[in-house]
């Protein structure tokens, strides 16, 4: 595996070359595209962090294919403690979504990220704080549904968004847009208390996405937390 990175037509590529089917495989799902005997992602050449992010996008690229293709085992728990206290004395609101925010109510699925929303009007603080751990440069879109998105690596990659506009007609809010902020629910993990998106919704996008054994991991859950409160009363 060969990671370098190169301009063309004012813009800069992180690229990974030589990879086997399952490393290419994990790139894409992540994001990377094809483009000859390259996977890459792409930015504006004039920004202000590729050179450092670029520095951590090399020391860090192979971990997080194994990651991906699950040769190693995620550590997603070392990296939310570390994610906590960088966050910790700071007024950032945040929330989490996804698999880690089903994993962090003890429902059996191993994320292979942590992935974030920041409120819009904290994340000038978020941006400063997350800036050592970039292995992509934010990526700003001032026209586009998502205004930030970046990534970083701590322990393990962490996805990160802010400025989302919600244009689903659905009742329901979506778990990463604007609306979802006053349906939040805040959960004891470790003695931190964190904010993640109603188990409700994202049992209907599961349901959506016809993933039945997360479906099946929810429902459950579903029915030993009921029981649990049947119990205590």
């Amino acid at each position: 595996m060969r990671v370098h990175r190169f301009k063309r037509m004012y813009q800069i590529f992180f690229a990974v070359e030589d990879t086997s089917k399952d490393e290419a495989t994990a790139l894409q799902n992540i994001g990377f595209e094809r483009m000859g005997s390259n996977l890459v992602r792409s930015f504006p050449e004039n920004m202000d962090e590729i050179d450092w992010a670029y520095q951590n996008f090399q020391k860090h690229i192979e971990t997080i294919i194994s990651h991906e293709t699950g040769e190693c085992e995620v550590p997603w728990k070392s990296s939310l403690f570390l994610f906590l206290e960088l966050m910790q004395n700071f007024k950032v609101r945040w929330w989490l979504i996804g698999m880690g925010a089903l994993a962090v109510r003890g429902i059996p699925v191993e994320p292979k990220s942590l992935d974030i929303i920041v409120d819009e009007i904290d994340f000038p603080v978020f941006a400063d704080l997350i800036s050592n751990y970039l292995i992509e440069p934010l990526v700003t879109k001032k026209r586009s549904k998502v205004r930030w998105q970046g990534r970083a690596f701590l322990k393990t990659r962490i996805e990160f968004r802010a400025g989302i506009i919600q244009t689903s007609n659905s009742e329901l809010p979506t778990e990463t847009g604007d609306l979802v902020k006053d349906w939040l629910e805040t959960i004891e993990w470790n003695d931190y208390k964190l904010m993640v998106p109603p188990l409700n919704l994202q049992l209907k996008i599961a349901e959506e996405n016809n993933d039945e054994e997360l479906v099946r991991l929810i429902s459950d859950f579903n029915v030993i937390q009921n029981d649990l409160e049947i119990n205590d009363e």
